[in-house]
């Protein structure tokens, strides 16, 4: 399935994603050991965000699209075009 999302469109009309999701990360209070996947990181804001509360963040999203737009806005931060459904990753590995 093919997912098609407008980055443009999500940051100039949908910004109270992040807005309200500027109170969630309160209540996540990332800490600096951590390390954080944000799945549905869309176009970075959040994603972005958190990864300056803690040690490191990954931001996962299954549009390519929102994928490119984070990569290029926040090119520090990893982001993964992946199926959070589908999605695995080895937790005995440590990322640093």
């Amino acid at each position: 399935m093919k997912v098609a999302w407008n980055p443009k469109l999500y940051d100039d009309k949908h910004d109270f994603v992040y807005k309200f999701g500027e109170e969630i990360v309160q209540l996540l209070n990332p800490q600096k050991s951590e390390i954080i996947l944000d799945l549905g990181s869309g176009t970075g804001d959040l994603t972005k965000l958190i990864g300056d509360a803690c040690q490191e963040v990954i931001g996962l999203d299954y549009s390519n699209d929102m994928i490119q737009t984070a990569r290029s806005k926040y090119p520090d931060i990893k982001f993964i075009l992946a199926d959070a459904k589908k999605f695995k990753i080895d937790v005995t590995t440590q990322v640093l």
